[in-house]
């Protein structure tokens, strides 16, 4: 159970190397303008896709939490990491979906186009 939770660990801190390179390569205004399908929707799907991987590992964390109290601290670690690499990818994408209301002026819908 603990190397499986070691692999989790180590998926998640590659998801947030992913959050901090997402984080310094956000497509220009003038790329959104151009091309709205070709900035923001790559972008959206991307973080649905962690979001809901890293939900994933926070429900083997926490099946892992109570089920084996030997796991305990790395089963914390591991949820205390999915959690925040999860607000980044959110705040990430929020950030793109303001900027790319602003500039093409298109309603983007429910919790900024993730729902």
């Amino acid at each position: 159970m603990r190397l499986l939770l070691g692999i989790l660990l180590a998926i998640a801190i590659l998801l947030e190397f992913g959050a901090i390179v997402d984080s310094f390569t956000q497509p220009s205004d003038q790329e959104i303008r151009d091309s709205f399908v070709d900035t923001w929707d790559p972008s959206a799907i991307v973080a649905m896709a962690v979001l809901v991987i890293l939900l994933a590992v926070s429900v083997i964390a926490i099946v892992a939490l109570v089920a084996s109290p030997g796991t305990r601290t790395v089963s914390v670690l591991l949820l205390a990491c999915s959690v925040a690499v999860g607000i980044h990818w959110t705040l990430n994408h929020i950030e793109l979906s303001v900027r790319a209301e602003a500039i093409t002026g298109i309603e983007i819908g429910g919790f900024y186009g993730l729902f």
